[in-house]
């Protein structure tokens, strides 16, 4: 359980020492509101979906998470196998980048450059993670479905299970004990509020309801009586969760949420990786 369970909010500027607290587990969430303005938001809307028309839904069109996707999803795989995936995927990213004209800003996307330089003033290194020297993307983007169920378009899970894949091939994000998700919200329509409960499942639960290896799905019926935080997303704002709590997104009214994210997390005391 989270003892300060409350959600910390900036206004377009970002604060380190806010992520570190989300990242030490002593609150849930931490949220940058307008962190990216409304014509940067369109332009990535819009080349989103010129890819995913390409593409025919994206890499993960026939996945039995409701989601279309461009790049890579380290989610019930090998790490041979998502590497692999990151490769084929990075001229897509790469691709989804360049509606960015401002080099600064198109290389600090999603705090890239930013937070190696403020992670760097606390004597800590922020990067990519890495597989057998190979190097990951810097995130994926995706396009929530509706699932049907309990009024959800994602239904609850934790990301912290499916780093036992990881554990198992000594890819080093294994080591990671508690997982951060960043997500910047792209495009939203009504509807979509992120869902938090202050709820970790334990090895025992994992095992009993056979997620030990992915924390997708839980049943509504296990933390309904948790406390719980509804954070509505807009567009343009960037968040941190803590996402080893079981966490889902409301029903969206459309079709139009669209998010950029990863996953970060310490792998040793002086070391912040990120994955997707």
């Amino acid at each position: 359980m989270i003892e300060f369970f409350q959600v910390l909010e900036d206004y377009q500027k970002f604060d380190i020492k806010n992520l570190k607290k989300v990242l030490d587990c002593k609150y849930p969430a931490y949220i940058i509101r307008n962190f990216l303005n409304d014509g940067t938001c369109l332009k990535l809307k819009e080349q989103f979906l010129d890819i995913i028309n390409e593409t025919n839904g994206g890499n993960r069109a026939k996945d039995f998470v409701p989601v279309l996707q461009i790049g890579a999803t380290q989610f019930k795989k090998t790490s041979v196998e998502y590497i692999e995936e990151c490769k084929q995927t990075k001229s897509n990213i790469d691709r989804f980048l360049s509606v960015i004209e401002n080099e600064i800003e198109r290389e600090n996307f999603l705090l890239e450059k930013e937070m190696v330089s403020e992670f760097n003033k606390e004597a800590i290194s922020f990067r990519a993670s890495k597989y057998d020297e190979n190097y990951v993307n810097r995130f994926t983007i995706r396009q929530w479905k509706n699932s049907n169920l309990e009024s959800l378009s994602l239904l609850p899970h934790e990301d912290l299970s499916q780093l036992n894949l990881a554990k198992n091939d000594d890819y080093e994000i294994g080591d990671v004990k508690t997982v951060v998700a960043c997500n910047l919200c792209v495009s939203n329509n009504d509807g979509g509020e992120l869902l938090i409960w202050n709820f970790e499942p334990d090895t025992q639960l994992k095992k009993l309801l056979g997620v030990e290896n992915c924390g997708y799905p839980y049943p509504m019926k296990l933390f309904h009586d948790k406390e719980s935080i509804s954070l509505q997303i807009n567009e343009g704002d960037l968040y941190f969760i803590n996402a080893n709590l079981i966490h889902a997104v409301k029903e969206i009214i459309g079709v139009e949420r669209i998010t950029a994210g990863r996953f970060m997390g310490y792998i040793s005391k002086d070391t912040v990786v990120y994955w997707t």
